[in-house]
């Protein structure tokens, strides 16, 4: 019995000490993404759970017609720790909420940020009430010359084998952003590689993540679009940055996500060996 005991503690030590974990009646980390300047909402972490979450809260008057108002949940004066490449940047202060008209077209919701004494005014990155886990190593970086003529090789042969044309090829190589990452201590870094293309009323697109195969390197995560721009197509999808958002020693990916009319973020995370899409958060849009 006092084994058990002993080993109920350890455990609940243990989930008190993940980043993003809450006791009772406390608000879960909430993870923003910096944008100009502005914070736009991305996700809760609780407890390595991920759950979605809006700056507005819904009203109805008594004739029914609805409206939204600041919900409250980001107090002016809240703490906001930033990160770039998985590596905490600075601190700054919230702001106002500015929350955006129910309807039309929406710039998104966002917390606007104060720069506090002695930090840096950032722009971009990832930001969260909370601290998150501090890696040993984390970094992103340009491709050196083998590195980009590999993800080119990578990105023509994934192309070829969706039966893209070669001339539509050879645009969305042209196009390529490769960046190296390293989102694991003590792990060789992953390559994260996208592009976009758009004529004549069609939309394509390509994103990828390759990691260290042997010698070399291989795809593990693939998205590709190819048709008609309409209200489902999905015509880019770019990284925005990485952190480890859970605690749990991998960083999170996040990519923001092209859609006719729209922008969305999306969590990448890697669980089982496999990346998932964790959760998607509506950026702006109409």
């Amino acid at each position: 019995m006092r084994t058990s005991f002993r080993l109920t503690l350890a455990s609940l030590w243990l989930i008190l000490m993940l980043p993003g974990a809450a006791c009772a009646g406390e608000a879960p980390t909430r993870l923003f993404v910096l944008s100009q300047g502005r914070a736009l909402a991305l996700a809760n972490i609780d407890r390595g759970k991920f759950s979605p979450f809006k700056l507005a809260l819904e009203v109805k008057n008594s004739d029914g017609e609805t409206s939204f108002r600041d919900a409250g949940l980001v107090p002016p004066g809240t703490q906001l720790h930033i990160y770039q490449s998985g590596r905490q940047a600075g601190l700054a202060a919230a702001g106002d909420t500015a929350v955006q008209p129910g309807s039309g077209c929406s710039e998104g919701d966002y917390v606007s940020l104060a720069a506090l004494p002695g930090q840096p005014r950032l722009e971009d990155g990832i930001a969260a009430t909370k601290a998150l886990r501090k890696p040993d190593a984390s970094s992103v970086r340009e491709p050196v010359a083998s590195e980009g003529a590999l993800g080119q090789r990578m990105a023509d042969s994934l192309l070829r084998k969706r039966g893209v044309a070669v001339a539509l090829r050879a645009h969305l190589r042209k196009e390529m952003k490769i960046r190296l990452a390293t989102l694991q201590d003590n792990a060789a870094p992953v390559m994260i590689a996208s592009s976009a293309y758009e004529n004549d009323g069609q939309a394509h697109s390509l994103f990828f993540v390759a990691e260290k195969r042997g010698g070399g390197y291989a795809p593990t995560y693939v998205r590709f679009y190819s048709g008609a721009q309409g209200q489902a197509a999905e015509y880019s999808a770019d990284y925005v940055d990485h952190a480890d958002l859970d605690g749990d020693g991998h960083a999170e990916i996040v990519l923001l996500v092209g859609i006719h009319e729209e922008a969305d973020y999306l969590i990448l995370r890697k669980r089982g060996g496999q990346w998932h899409e964790e959760l998607r958060a509506f950026r702006n849009g109409c």
